[in-house]
This record gives structure tokens, C-alpha cells and sequence, in this order.
């Protein structure tokens, strides 16, 4: 599901310091948790582990946008957070397909949709194709910041808006993609034209224009495009009521920053009338209120004293701790499902120090990651040697995961001219003329303090391979941003993944590719892939480019694992496999509690 792997999260080392973690004295926590479990609201109070960047779907680079996101706008098709298949949200039904066999567009589909005749926009007009087409037409806009989603929606040519039924239209595609349904129902939530598009900057220019190479290259003079992208990307239509706004079942009501986010369920909201129909439009709670609160610490204590219902990624030693407390246990569920996803190091092999590929083959030898999930983690993760689950059906297994040797890492670092000349304990190599030392700057979000105690084993354990490691934590959105700027040499990273892997945003020199991986063989062999209808010969192409980025080491990875999270009892919620394992809108008080009153 693109609208769920996009949304990037920070590389999460889940393990806190027990010497570092002071309890209450028991009363304290006795009483604190006690009143937490008086609660019978209908409010679901949550913790953002760090501010969000912007609440604009197009252009946010967070997880922690997306989680508000999710709820204040509506997909075509979205996921289903049990099965994890494609259900209708927007959309009546899943798409009628067509093949098309003649035309500039001979060898494509037709996607055709329609939308619930009862969705409404906040204003209560209706929400037609031509919303649709206008959102598209914002995410190609070159002036516009959407590059994490251009790659999905390449294949997007047209859109034809029935002309007697404005809810009813055709996305055109060139291409027989195996993710043609997910790319063109639920890559991007549909946005009301009419306010975000308040000029018409772009009402008259044609989704074709901006699929057309050559004419996109002629509009691109046109002043319009950037006329519109500073109206849509400006602070107001990121984070000001009346300028958030969607077809969701949440409004915005407002962000007190370093405070609380605020979504309130609409009146009449349209969706309620068909909840029974569509499981994608159940939203129970009256209020959602999130709150960044950056410190783990400071979470669990807002736990305790009932400020908070749930607390995300709580690290693993507090996790253990609570679940054996029984005053925690009275008033909270905890949950530890397994995730789609995998925590990994990008390898900037564009830097000269990382460029032959026997380096990064070393670095994968050099980390010590067993320590890692067994010292940090509880031993609550698993191990892998690529970019897919291993429970997927099309996981590389033939690919040896490369545990800790030293001598292994000092043989490859030897083979590509790093040595230790000087006997100081760090190999180096001349380059241009002088004498450089394997000296690499590991970055790191600082928003836990067990991603510390991660920096530390893989410090350590490089620093027995003879490569210095420099510890560099920051703040989670700077992170992000020199990533995708390429201003790093190693970063910690995670991604959450999809039932089906589409490797083109990550992998393709076109797409969103933060580590300078790639070349015309890899992208044909990724396009390929996008365009293999057949699951088995398509699983057989993933195993090739799996071996392929194993061979060439752009990323390093750490390991899948179990997020762990806790939920106020009164609430009943499916737990799911994707990131961050719940959804706030299927939080369903319990019949005891309904009938108590809020």
C-alpha cells in the first residue's frame, strides 16, 4: 500500500538504559494509574514520538504528518489493517479494468471509478473526478515538492471525468502494472480543488500536460505552475483551520506547536451512513488529540497519569517492565505486533570514502547487529539479508546474512587499498595525494535515547574493523532532509513495506533514492518488474534485484522487528501489521464503557 510505505519513519533502536530509567515509587504509580483508569471519554489522547512537518499530504516527509493525514483526508481504496488488501474508501468499489489494445495508449489500462454519491467535501459539495485529476495534477507540478510520490505515478496519463457524472471517471495508464489498481487508487489522498486550488491556477491545463514529456517541457514556463505551488505549499494550507481540510471523517481544529494537534470527528459526517457497508469509513472517537512528546520518559509518565490513552514504540526494557506491573495492566493492553518493516543504514555510496562497493560489503561485516537486537532490542527482531520481509513469498533466501567478523571486514577494506599504515587502529588509503583515514559519520535521530545505545554497539564493533565511527544524533525532520539531500556518509533509516514490493520509489535512479544506488540495468530490470503481471516470474525478478543490491550494499540491514505499543482498555481497536500498528479511527469504546457514559 503506497500511502502506508511512504510514510517514512526514523530508524527506531526500542531499548532504553534500565540504569537510566528511575521508577516511581509504587503509590505514585498506584494512584496515577488508577485515575487513568476512571477515564471513559470518547477522546483518544496519543503520543507523536516529533512534531509534524506539515499536514499537506503531497509534500509532507513524515510519519508523523501522515498519522493526522490518514484522517483528515480520504484515498480512492485504502488498506484494511487486518487482511492489509485493498478495501473502497472514497470509491464505491475496486476499479472496473480495461485493457487498452489501440491508441497512443495501446498496451495500458483504464482504471474506472466511482465516488459515493454522500461524499462531500467540509463545505458540503461534492467531491468529483475533478478533485481527483486537480490532486494528480498538484503532485506533478514540478514546482511542487512531491518527489517521494512522482515515482508511483509515472504510469498515470489521463484522466477522463464522465461528463454526465462527474463522480464517476477513468484513469488512463500506459502500462500493465502488476500495482496499477494500488498506484492509481491509493499513491495520493484526493484534496478539494477549490480550496486548495482557490485561483484556478491549474483548473485549465489538462492532466495530459504534465504526463507528456514534451509538453510538460513547454509548461514548464508557464508562471502558473510556480504561482500555484507557493499558494499550495505555503505554512497556511499546512497548519491553519480552514486551510486543512478534507473529505475524512476528522477536521482540523487546530496545532498548539509543542503542544497538541487537535482533529475533531465532523457532524454528519457523510462516511457514518455507509460505515456498515465499508469497513474504510468506521471512525468511532469523537476527538483525536495528539501530542509530540519527544522524550520516552516523558511519555511513559504521561501514560501513568492518564494524560495519554497511547504511547507508540515504547522502548523494550519499559515495555517488559509494564507488562509485569499490574496496576499498568488493569488500565492498558499492550500489544507487540510483528511490522511490516525494516530498520537499515543508507550507505551514501555517491561519498568517495563509500564508492567501491568492497567498503559497504565490509561495513556489513564490521556491525555488530546480533549485539544490537539482542542488547537493545530485547531479542525482539529478526534478522535479513535485503529490503524484504523474510515471511514474504518472493524474499531472497539464498542470500547469506553477513553476521560480525572483524577479519572478514579488515579483508575486504584491504582488497579495496584501506589499510592501517600507521598501526593507529584506523585503516586509511591515499586518495588524491594524501592520506585519508576510514573515518564515517553515522547519523541518528535523537528522539530515543536506546538509538544512542545502537550508535554505541555499532561504534564499537566498527572500531574492531579498523573503521572510526563518529556519532551524530539530530532532530528527526533535519535527518530526513540531508538524506534526501545526500549530506551524509551513514544514517540510520526504517521503512515500513507493502504485501507486494514496488522497488522503483527506493531503488530507481528516478525515484526517491537517498543512497546513489543505480544505473540503466537496475532501473530496466525495476520497470520490468513494475510491468510483470505474472506473480511467479515477477517473484523471480525481485530475487534478482534483491541479489543485486545485496551484491552492492546501499543499505545495511539491521533487522525487522515488533513495534510495541500501549492502548487505554477502554478502547477496543484490530491491531495491524502496519506501522504504527493501530488506527486511531477503528478505536471503539467498549460496550461497558458506552453504557457508563462519557
Amino acid at each position: 500500500m503506497n500511502h502506508m510505505r511512504i510514510a517514512f519513519i526514523g530508524f527506531v533502536a526500542v531499548c532504553i538504559c534500565l540504569a537510566s530509567c528511575k521508577p516511581e515509587p509504587k503509590d505514585s504509580q498506584d494512584l496515577a494509574s488508577l485515575a487513568s483508569c476512571e477515564r471513559t471519554n470518547n477522546e483518544v489522547v496519543l503520543r507523536l514520538e516529533a512534531e509534524p512537518d506539515i499536514l499537506n499530504p503531497l509534500i509532507t516527509t513524515t510519519s508523523y504528518a501522515n498519522q493526522l493525514n490518514f484522517q483528515i483526508f480520504s484515498y480512492l481504496l485504502t488498506l484494511d489493517p487486518e487482511s492489509l488488501e485493498l478495501i473502497p474508501q472514497l470509491a464505491k468499489a475496486r476499479p472496473t479494468i480495461e485493457f487498452i489494445t489501440d491508441g497512443p495508449y495501446a498496451g495500458g489500462t483504464n482504471y474506472t471509478y466511482e465516488i459515493h454519491e454522500e461524499a462531500v467535501w467540509e463545505d458540503g459539495s461534492p467531491v468529483t473526478g475533478h478533485d481527483y485529476a486537480f490532486t494528480l495534477k498538484a503532485a506533478l507540478n514540478p514546482e511542487v515538492s512531491a518527489v517521494r510520490l512522482r515515482p508511483h505515478i509515472t504510469l498515470i496519463k489521463d484522466v477522463v471525468v464522465d461528463e454526465s457524472n462527474p463522480k464517476r471517471f477513468t484513469v488512463v495508464t500506459d502500462k500493465r502494472f502488476f500495482s496499477g489498481e494500488e498506484k492509481t487508487a491509493s499513491t495520493f489522498s484526493v484534496m478539494p480543488e477549490k480550496v486548495y486550488d482557490p485561483n484556478g491556477y491549474l483548473k485549465d491545463i489538462p492532466v495530459s500536460a504534465f504526463t507528456d514529456a514534451k509538453k510538460l517541457e513547454a509548461l514548464a514556463k508557464d508562471e502558473r505552475l510556480k504561482q500555484f505551488a507557493d499558494v499550495f505549499q505555503s505554512p497556511q494550507y499546512g497548519r491553519e483551520v480552514g486551510f486543512v481540510t478534507g473529505s475524512g471523517p476528522y477536521r482540523f481544529m487546530g496545532w498548539e506547536t509543542g503542544q497538541e494537534l487537535v482533529l475533531e470527528k465532523k457532524e454528519d459526517w457523510w462516511g457514518d451512513a455507509l460505515a456498515a457497508k465499508y469497513r474504510a469509513l468506521e471512525a468511532f472517537p469523537d476527538k483525536l488529540i495528539y501530542k509530540p512528546i519527544k522524550d520516552g520518559v516523558a511519555a511513559i509518565q504521561g501514560l501513568k497519569s492518564g494524560v495519554l490513552d497511547v504511547v507508540p514504540d515504547i522502548e523494550a526494557a519499559t515495555f517488559v517492565e509494564m507488562k509485569e506491573d499490574p496496576t499498568m495492566t488493569d488500565c492498558f493492553e499492550f500489544y507487540s505486533p510483528s511490522m511490516l518493516a525494516v530498520a537499515f543504514i543508507y550507505v551514501n555510496q555517491n561519498n568517495p570514502k563509500l564508492a567501491d562497493k568492497r567498503v559497504r560489503q565490509a561495513l556489513a561485516y564490521a556491525i555488530d547487529v546480533s549485539q544490537i537486537i539482542e542488547k537493545v532490542y530485547f531479542g525482539m527482531g529478526e534478522r535479513l539479508a535485503s529490503p524484504v520481509h523474510p515471511a514474504q513469498k518472493f524474499y531472497n533466501d539464498d542470500l547469506a546474512i553477513p553476521d560480525f567478523n572483524a577479519e572478514k571486514a579488515k579483508t575486504l577494506l584491504a582488497e579495496a587499498g584501506w589499510t592501517d599504515t600507521n598501526s593507529d587502529g584506523t585503516v586509511d588509503k591515499e586518495i588524491d595525494g594524501k592520506q585519508v583515514e576510514l573515518v564515517l559519520t553515522y547519523s541518528y535521530s535523537n528522539s530515543r535515547a536506546s538509538s544512542e545505545r545502537s550508535a554505541l554497539i555499532i561504534q564499537e564493533s566498527a572500531r574492531r574493523a579498523g573503521v572510526k565511527i563518529e556519532l551524530d544524533a539530530g532532530d528527526f525532520r533535519q535527518l530526513i532532509g540531508r538524506q534526501r539531500a545526500g549530506d551524509y556518509e551513514l544514517s540510520g533509516a526504517a521503512r515500513s513495506l507493502a504485501p507486494n514490493w514496488e522497488p522503483r520509489q527506493n531503488y530507481h535512479t528516478e525515484g526517491d533514492n537517498r543512497t546513489g544506488f543505480g544505473n540503466a540495468e537496475t532501473d530496466a530490470l525495476i520497470n520490468k518488474i513494475q510491468e510483470t503481471l505474472d506473480d511467479d516470474e515477477r517473484y523471480k525478478l525481485y530475487k534478482e534485484l534483491q541479489a543485486i543490491i545485496y551484491d552492492e550494499r546501499p543499505e545495511i540491514y539491521i533487522m525487522t522487528y515488533s513495534v510495541r505499543f500501549a492502548i487505554h482498555k477502554r478502547f477496543e481497536t484490530p491491531i495491524s501489521a502496519y506501522f504504527p500498528g493501530y488506527f486511531p479511527n477503528y478505536m471503539k469504546l467498549r460496550s461497558s464503557q458506552m453504557t457508563a457514559g462519557n
